[in-house]
């Protein structure tokens, strides 16, 4: 599957934010309601629904990534990973309603906090998108250093680092192999 769904939080849900120290009371009420409303959001999307029940008996994404986008309530600067408690439950609900087995880190990319257009009353958008090949390894740097003979590339000409089979490739030593092999 390499289809991306996109889930659409009621605007107006009253968010969670890190920095703010909300009563534990009111903190579970707030995080109840949003998962529900994840859950209810998955319901009301058809095309997502009939992809679930495709999937059956099974969940529908076996490694998923997820970008969550706050759509604040005002314009102005804004730091989404605070939210961060408000994704969280947003993806539970998720959990919830089959798309995932669990939200855990073999199972779950993200999600990755973004921030979004104004919308009155404020408001969460998740993106999934199917993660089955995705891979933790980091890119390479555009800096590389091939310690034995010295070379240094630092892709200043916009250039690619030379790779085969997944590895960089060292020029100095590719020419030293090719004049070797060409004088013998």
């Amino acid at each position: 599957m390499t289809e991306s769904f996109t889930i659409t939080l009621p605007a107006g849900l009253p968010l969670l934010n890190a920095n703010r120290r909300t009563h534990h009371h009111i903190r579970a009420t707030r995080t109840r309601t949003i998962r529900a409303a994840a859950i209810e959001a998955v319901a009301d999307h058809r095309p997502l629904m009939e992809a679930l029940a495709a999937a059956k008996p099974g969940v529908l994404f076996e490694r998923a990534r997820i970008v969550g986008y706050l759509r604040p309530a005002r314009a102005g600067r804004a730091d989404p990973a605070n939210w961060y408690p408000s994704f969280k439950a947003a993806v539970d609900g998720l959990v919830d309603a089959g798309l995932l087995e669990d939200d855990d880190h073999t199972r779950l990319v993200g999600p990755d906090m973004r921030l979004g257009s104004k919308v009155a009353g404020g408001q969460l958008v998740l993106v999934i998108h199917d993660a089955t090949d995705w891979t933790d390894e980091p890119p390479l740097s555009r800096y590389y250093s091939h310690e034995t003979c010295g070379f240094h590339w630092h892709g200043r000409d916009g250039m690619d680092i030379p790779m085969s089979d997944g590895q960089p490739v060292c020029p100095r030593c590719e020419l030293a192999k090719a004049q070797q092999g060409g004088a013998a």
